[in-house]
């Protein structure tokens, strides 16, 4: 009788990879050829359509950075201005920094509580009394008033700028318009 002396080694190998292949038949491992290890076994070969969506992935995860790099900065955000009490309407404009997109508002919205006489009443005009105005508006208030008032009444006048400096517009847009008015 004659006994094969095999080494353990690969009586371990054989039995490790027909485990692995799960004993459906497939071919045990060949004799240890070190260039048989090195190459990837049938089942596991990956197609041609497999490998090409891989590296497509591959390609689009590198190219993502890239892509963001690539993409416009974001704008600078344009500072509010600075408006100080007691300012005057040219001082207000001024005050203004560039690049502040210029948004109008209508003529009649901004003029319509000057033309109300209850804005005046408290400081209790007389017929002979008669004032030019000019206000300069940020975001629904005051924040200019260019003032003159005829005969000169100094009471009358400083009246007049505490109720003008009291008023708020409902329609209100972060930048700067002006109007004229005349009593």
């Amino acid at each position: 009788m004659r006994v094969l002396a095999l080494p353990v080694s690969y009586l371990f190998s054989a039995v490790v990879a027909s485990l692995a292949m799960g004993c459906a038949g497939a071919p045990p491992p060949a004799a240890a050829d070190p260039s048989a290890e090195s190459l990837p076994p049938a089942h596991e070969t990956t197609s041609k359509p497999a490998a090409k969506t891989a590296a497509k992935q591959e390609k689009t995860e590198a190219a993502k950075p890239a892509e963001e790099d690539t993409a416009p900065p974001k704008k600078p955000a344009i500072p509010t201005p600075e408006f100080k009490p007691g300012m005057s309407v040219n001082a207000a404009t001024s005050a203004v920094p560039d690049g502040i997109p210029r948004l109008n508002m209508e003529q009649d919205v901004l003029s319509a509580p000057l033309q109300n006489p209850d804005t005046y009443a408290p400081c209790k005009p007389n017929a002979a009394q008669h004032f030019k105005l000019r206000l300069a508006v940020w975001n629904g208030k005051v924040v200019g008033l260019d003032l003159s008032v005829t005969p000169k009444n100094a009471g009358f006048e400083s009246c007049l700028r505490e109720q003008l400096l009291k008023l708020e517009w409902k329609d209100r847009v972060e930048s700067l318009n002006t109007i004229e008015y005349a009593f």
